[in-house]
Parts: structure tokens; C-alpha cells; sequence
């Protein structure tokens, strides 16, 4: 009888290192994809809450500024006005607090005060108002006492938020925008053939 020889087969040292060589490099290759796109996620992510903050902003100014009626102070972070609502006046401030990066929204009204933040505190890097009057130049500065006496034109607004992540201001996106508003009765004033 013949004796049949059987090899057998198996792995060498060698090749199991090259395999695990190779998945280790696949696995690097997949690890670094998937950490790049967490933070292009997180950065997306980041913008679209910055932009649901600023939209809250201006819709809340864009609103009080409607119903303007005058404009009782102003300075770079800081502007009190009256408004008409519902038959009846408050008084809205708005102040932006640098020390802190948070805008505050008061208003006073004939049921008590009101105070807001805008649930965007330390992400508001810088704000600033602008009101402009009928008859006076961009350049002329208003004391507070003679303000009241002045026609509201407009008012102009400038922020830049951010969304800090990671901690610090400078690793987070940002945001800006500068918009202007004009009371209802401006307006209506206001028509494609005047632009």
C-alpha cells in the first residue's frame, strides 16, 4: 500500500503580519474619515444653531422696531425705545453686555417688566446699534435730551455670533450680519420705484 502523503496547510508568522498590517492600515484609513466627518458635522451643526440664534434676533428687533414710536436713548451697545402695542406703550431695551457676550432684551410695560437673553449667552462676540434720524448726517452725534425730539429714520444693527465649540472662541464657527429696520410707518413709505 501506498502511503499518501497530505500536506497541510497553514499560515505562516509572516503572513499573519501582513494581514494584520494591512487592517490596521484600512482601519487608520476609516478611523480618520470618520473623525473628519464628525467635525464637519459638528461645524454644521454649529451654524445652524448660530443662525437659529441670530434669526431670533432679528425677528425679535424686527419686531419691537415696528411698532416704534421714539427713541428715548441710544449708545453703540445699548438703545431704549417706546413702542405701540395694543393700544398701549412700553418701553424696550436692549442692552449687549461685552464683559459677558450676552444681549439682553427688557421691557416695561403696564403688567410689570419683562427680561430675555436670547438663550445666547457667551456666544454673542459683538453688537452694535445705529439708529439714524430725519435731518441729521451720519457723522453728527445726538445727546440723549435732544434724541426724543428727532424723527426715527431707521435703525441699524451689527453681530457676529459664534458657536464655541470646543471650548474657545477662536476653535468655534462664526456668524455675522448687519441688517436695518424701519418702523411701520417708514415702511409704507417705502415702494420699488423710491429704491
Amino acid at each position: 500500500m501506498a502511503r499518501e502523503s497530505k500536506s497541510k496547510k497553514a499560515f505562516t508568522l509572516t503572513e499573519i503580519m501582513v494581514v494584520v498590517l494591512i487592517s490596521s492600515v484600512i482601519m487608520g484609513i476609516a478611523m480618520s474619515m470618520m473623525r473628519r466627518n464628525n467635525i464637519q458635522f459638528k461645524k454644521s451643526n454649529d451654524l445652524i444653531n448660530i443662525q437659529r440664534l441670530m434669526d431670533n434676533i432679528v425677528e425679535r428687533i424686527r419686531s419691537d422696531v415696528r411698532s416704534l414710536k421714539k427713541v428715548n436713548s441710544s449708545e453703540p451697545n445699548k438703545i431704549e425705545f417706546v413702542v405701540v402695542k395694543g393700544g398701549s406703550e412700553a418701553t424696550i431695551t436692549y442692552v449687549y453686555n461685552s464683559d459677558e457676550d450676552t444681549f439682553y432684551r427688557k421691557e416695561v410695560n403696564q403688567a410689570g417688566e419683562l427680561n430675555s437673553d436670547f438663550h445666547g449667552s457667551h456666544q454673542i462676540i459683538s453688537l452694535t446699534f445705529k439708529p439714524e434720524f430725519e435731518g441729521v448726517g451720519d457723522d453728527e452725534y445726538i445727546d440723549d435730551d435732544k434724541i426724543e425730539s428727532k424723527e426715527f429714520k431707521c435703525l441699524n444693527v451689527a453681530m457676529q455670533i459664534a458657536s464655541h465649540e470646543f471650548g474657545k472662541k477662536s476653535d468655534g464657527s462664526t456668524l455675522s450680519i448687519a441688517c436695518q429696520f424701519y418702523s411701520t410707518c417708514v415702511e409704507s413709505e417705502i415702494r420699488p420705484c423710491n429704491l
